[in-house]
């Protein structure tokens, strides 16, 4: 076996990570930043003594002779720590929580405006969305490839729709990003989950083509409207990452999806509608009266509160939805205007309140009968957020 090339520059490295282990032993610092540390000295070194070499011709034929395992991470290796300092690759700890199960946490460093170098976290998700380090690994290549954001030709032709879609979710969809409502969040984790990473998740984004996505969502066995809610979803993805360098363009743009309806929707008449009344219970007849002469959302209908209904002015408020138990604004701005009241259901909703166990301004017009807080007396319906993935 010929020598390793670097096997000079390897032990002078290996020697000073000796020389400093056993103050790192006496350091309080956490675990993490004693391993950036000695990242730091074997990079510099490697420079140092790859400098050192850089006017030398190396035959083609000696090859290095160092372990693969060595050469692919942190080795002392000088190729590999240069290469290292170009293209960090982070860390990947698995971290106990007080509630609910362990989470992966990636870590990393880059350098702050004065050349300092910051420590940086961010949890992935769980070990039940992630259940080996491996799968843990392949969800956080977005993330590594923004961080190493010197090299685009790596980026762009490494990175599959499923890792981008990681990425997207862990930028977009998470509790705290408020461009999104609740409900749209919920629609884009089930598309994504349903239909697109299962068909096109380990494709790299370059394969993406026009027509092949246009041909595939023809065939989809789903409602028109739902094919071109998946298409813009599609379309997010690539403007994302587009937005975060990514890649470089967006084949959905001119990808054809039409959301025409199959059939007109069925409208009731008014005789329709006052058969349906007499059928019902006052509290469901109420509903229906509210929805029929209003217009109103169901997650309108189901927002409103006592407080919000002005039975002497006529008018009510509508400032706030319920959608999938998770109370939040309203669709649109114009949603918030004042609506009128006619006559006959100000006197139902008069009735339905006399008749309600929850009667205050606060309490909600129609509340679930199902879910409570804390077992208090006082019917709700909020359900809470689940938990950060």
């Amino acid at each position: 076996m010929p020598l390793c090339p670097h096997r000079e520059e390897s032990e002078g490295i290996f020697a000073q990570v000796v020389y400093a282990w056993p103050d790192f032993r006496r350091s309080s610092k956490p675990p993490f930043r004693v391993a950036f540390a000695l990242q730091d000295i074997v990079t510099s070194a490697a420079k140092q003594l790859s400098g050192r070499h850089a006017t030398k011709e190396r035959p083609e034929s000696s090859a290095c002779a160092c372990p693969r395992s060595l050469r692919s991470h942190h080795s002392f290796c000088t190729a590999s720590a240069v290469q290292e300092d170009k293209m960090q690759r982070g860390s990947l700890i698995r971290k106990n929580r007080k509630q609910g199960p362990d989470v992966w946490q990636f870590r990393w460093s880059e350098r702050g405006p004065e050349g300092r170098r910051v420590y940086r976290k961010r949890v992935i998700g769980t070990v039940e969305q992630y259940p080996s380090e491996d799968a843990a690994r392949r969800a956080v290549v977005g993330l590594v490839s923004e961080i190493n954001s010197s090299d685009r030709r790596i980026r762009s032709n490494a990175m599959t729709v499923a890792q981008l879609c990681d990425h997207f979710e862990q930028r977009e969809l998470t509790r705290d990003n408020t461009w999104r409502s609740y409900a749209t969040k919920r629609s884009y984790h089930a598309y994504l989950k349903r239909w697109i990473v299962p068909h096109w998740g380990e494709h790299e984004l370059f394969q993406i083509r026009t027509v092949e996505v246009e041909s595939w969502l023809h065939r989809l066995p789903l409602a028109k409207s739902s094919c071109a809610k998946i298409r813009n979803l599609m379309s997010v993805l690539f403007n994302h990452a587009c937005r975060y360098e990514l890649f470089d363009r967006n084949p959905i743009h001119l990808v054809r999806q039409s959301a025409k309806r199959k059939t007109a929707p069925t409208l009731l008449t008014p005789v329709e509608i006052r058969t349906l009344l007499e059928g019902l219970g006052l509290r469901e007849r109420t509903l229906v009266l509210l929805a029929a002469s209003t217009g109103l959302r169901q997650s309108e209908l189901f927002g409103l509160k006592w407080g919000d209904i002005d039975f002497a002015g006529g008018f009510m408020n509508v400032t706030r939805s319920v959608v999938y138990g998770v109370v939040g604004l309203c669709k649109t701005e114009s949603s918030q205007k004042p609506v009128p009241l006619h006559p006959l259901l100000a006197e139902t909703l008069a009735q339905w309140r006399e008749r309600s166990a929850n009667r205050k301004s606060e309490d909600w017009v129609f509340p679930s009968l199902t879910f409570r807080v804390n077992c208090s007396k006082r019917l709700v319906c909020i359900l809470p957020l689940p938990a950060d993935s």
